[in-house]
């Protein structure tokens, strides 16, 4: 029996495209010398700005700003790069954080968008595991989520809920 310690990268909160590029390219060097077994984006993995409740009706903080541009930036820059790095057996997984919680949110509002703005339509993703938002994503015993509680003692709760 063979109790193969597995390698991942995970990636929470990287906020494109307000990431700190030093941080990916210090991740992306380390990355490099390793094989990986799984890559997982935590959630908030892309800022979505342009379909924020908190900028609704604000067209100042919006200017220049377009959700197909953040897409395109987010696949190019982050997703294609890491991908090529971790390599093609890497499992992927890609948990729903608040910020892209927010296309459903948008898709409430204007369901004339549905099938357009989400973002299995916008990313390439189909290798992925994708998590809904405010679900767990169990490996092995790892417990992956991007989070549940935006208490003052969030950690402390996680931990008393879900006993790990």
């Amino acid at each position: 029996m063979t109790n193969k310690i597995k390698t991942g990268i995970l990636l929470p909160d990287i906020h494109y495209p307000f990431e700190s590029k030093d941080c990916i390219r210090a991740i992306q060097r380390m990355m490099a010398d390793y094989k990986w077994d799984y890559l997982a984006y935590m959630g908030d993995a892309m800022q979505m700005d342009t379909v924020s409740h908190w900028l609704q009706n604000k067209k100042r903080p919006l200017e220049g700003k377009r959700l197909k541009k953040e897409y395109e930036g987010f696949q190019a820059d982050i997703l294609d790069t890491f991908e090529n790095i971790a390599g093609k057996r890497c499992e992927k997984i890609y948990l729903i954080g608040n910020h892209e919680d927010w296309i459903n949110q948008a898709i409430d509002e204007n369901p004339q968008g549905e099938g357009f703005l989400e973002l299995e339509n916008n990313l390439k993703l189909k290798d992925y595991t994708i998590v809904p938002f405010n679900k767990v994503y169990k490996l092995g015993k790892l417990r992956l989520i991007h989070g549940y509680y935006t208490n003052l003692h969030h950690a402390k709760k996680t931990v008393d809920v879900f006993g790990r």
